[in-house]
């Protein structure tokens, strides 16, 4: 069959196996297209036109995901915490690549990733993976349209599982003793460790790397600059916070400080036992050897703990979660609670824990109450007299002369008391 050119917009031909061909140019070169019909075909091509109108480019045409993901991870690396790198290939590699990853980007519909998270689902993945997954895809194609490889977000209008996140658990006071109590008895070593992050709030890898030079004996305050992080290919890493928030000075309680002297004496003592193998770290919580702990040693250690002291299961980060609600519930104002855990703002604070304050509501009702109670005269004050208003009784009923327009039963309208012009007056009065 000759060749057509459906509306001047690229070039259809039937092939010899009766199939038609289309083709479009595109940055000099040319895409093709196979279907059954030409209206496949001039569909095809409409829709290309439609596209490279949009932006679209050559490589966004021919670029499968897996290649484009690849590239896409190893820019976002520069942008983002080792660990969430980590994790963003991961999800890539384990709920995404194994489905889509051959297909060509441009092809990707909304009906593509909607129908893998229903297949992830159906397989018993979790709405929080789920939500990772559309969250990268979602960041990854917004940068594809950027770079002219797609016109429109596939993941747009896709619906995916709602994601509840796991509870809090909040120890109260009493377990918060049992923690610390059982710590003493049994992991000595991180007695220091917990009663820091209970009075302080701190997170596990600002804990982790905290120096003795960042803690001001005289001040009896903690200056928090560094986090301690596993860095793939790299080992433990110390870097600093990751917002400006982060950054931030404590104040510590007496107690606390007593809890570090003695802390510093026990790992004195266990560097003379390893000198001169001791690492010089520095760091307020070591090994025996003076070397880090990783975060992975710890979540263990704390594990046992709980078990042993009989608490419920939790994270380490609940610690950060119950130094964060005991404040609050014991009035501290939202702005220090917001300033000692290094939230970036107060209402992340009051998002977190607001919930947990039931004293607030208590004081906002009696400040209202008290606002709105009318207050009741002194004996000493006592109520205007009618002849001071300038009024007259009359049958047992008292009327102001001024505002009575309407006689009623018992009630007679008196004028007001003004005192009688003269003649005198009245002619003067008169004249212009």
């Amino acid at each position: 069959m000759a060749n057509k050119r459906g509306n001047n917009e690229g070039t259809i031909y039937q092939r010899s196996d009766g199939k038609y061909r289309a083709q479009i140019s595109l940055d000099g070169r040319r895409l093709s297209f196979t279907a059954e019909t030409h209206k496949e075909c001039l569909d095809w091509i409409r829709d290309r036109a439609r596209q490279i109108d949009h932006g679209l480019t050559y490589d966004g045409a021919i670029t499968t995901l897996d290649t484009y993901m690849e590239g896409w991870l190893t820019i976002k690396a520069t942008e983002i915490e080792p660990s969430t790198e980590r994790q963003y290939r991961q999800i890539t590699r384990d709920y995404i690549l194994p489905q889509l990853g051959s297909k060509i980007l441009l092809q990707l519909k909304t009906a593509h990733i909607q129908a893998l998270y229903i297949k992830h689902l159906n397989e018993g993945v979790s709405a929080r993976v789920i939500e990772l997954v559309h969250a990268i895809l979602r960041n990854a194609f917004n940068d594809a349209i950027n770079l002219g490889l797609l016109t429109k977000n596939p993941t747009a209008g896709v619906k995916k599982p709602k994601h509840h996140p796991r509870g809090k658990t909040i120890l109260n006071e009493n377990q918060i003793q049992d923690l610390l109590l059982t710590a003493e008895a049994i992991q000595p070593e991180f007695l220091a460790f917990y009663h820091l992050a209970l009075s302080t709030g701190m997170r596990l890898g600002e804990l982790l790397g905290t120096s003795w030079d960042d803690l001001d004996w005289d001040k009896g305050s903690l200056t928090v600059n560094q986090q301690l992080q596993r860095v793939s290919g790299q080992g433990l890493v110390l870097k600093p916070p990751k917002t400006r928030a982060g950054h931030r000075s404590i104040k510590l309680g007496p107690n606390t400080l007593a809890v570090l002297r003695e802390h510093r004496k026990f790992q004195g003592q266990r560097r003379l036992c390893r000198d001169p193998d001791w690492d010089e770290s520095n760091l307020m919580f070591t090994q025996e050897s003076g070397a880090p702990w990783g975060p992975r040693q710890v979540q263990r250690a704390f594990k046992k703990l709980l078990s042993a002291a009989d608490l419920p299961d939790m994270r380490f980060h609940d610690l950060r979660h119950t130094s964060g609600t005991h404040m609050m519930a014991n009035k501290v104002d939202p702005v220090t609670v917001q300033r000692r855990l290094g939230h970036a703002n107060a209402s992340t604070t009051m998002n977190t824990y607001g919930h947990t304050v039931p004293w607030a509501q208590e004081k906002a009702a009696e400040v209202m109450d008290e606002i709105t109670t009318p207050v009741a005269l002194p004996p000493e004050i006592t109520a205007p007299k009618p002849s001071d208003l300038n009024v007259e009784i009359r049958g047992g009923c008292t009327e102001n002369a001024q505002n009575c327009t309407e006689k009623s039963t018992g009630c007679t309208e008196v004028a007001p008391k003004i005192a009688p012009i003269s003649d005198d007056k009245m002619k003067n009065s008169s004249k212009p």
